[in-house]
């Protein structure tokens, strides 16, 4: 590997753990999955938010997201909170804690580009090998 390579290697991988962390955990590698919930709105008891959750797996960068679904979480507590299956929403919504239809939600173009960010930048890494192979016609 060339000196050209390696900068770029390490450049890209610098930027990759910047990129897919908060301003808090700028510069630290990421390991292991991290959990995200987003509120979408108050339950009608007032109690509860109904939340979303989303897992992204990180090695350095992402390798992979996971949306998680529904779940429901105290207003005043960040760390904790209630998964919900199919039966567990269609009970709610019949007591009417719970909106019938659920307000729809996505993952953002954010989520899948930090979530597989490894994928990319192994992509762009590859990309740049066969470029300068190409440029230099050394292939071997």
């Amino acid at each position: 590997m060339g000196r050209q390579q390696g900068f770029l290697i390490a450049t890209v991988v610098l930027l990759a753990s910047i990129l897919a962390t908060s301003e808090a955990e700028a510069g630290k590698f990421k390991f292991g999955t991290d959990e995200t919930i987003r509120t979408i709105q108050p339950t009608n008891s007032k109690e509860f938010n109904l939340c979303h959750k989303v897992s992204t797996y990180f090695f350095v960068a992402g390798c992979y997201v996971k949306d998680d679904g529904y779940v429901l979480r105290k207003p005043d507590d960040k760390k904790s909170y209630i998964p919900l299956n199919e039966i567990q929403i269609q009970q709610l919504q019949r007591e009417g804690e719970l909106p019938d239809p659920l307000p729809k939600y996505s993952l953002s173009f954010f989520d899948y580009l930090f979530g597989y960010s490894n994928w990319i930048i192994l992509a762009g890494v590859i990309g740049y090998s066969i470029v300068q192979r190409v440029r230099t016609g050394s292939w071997g």
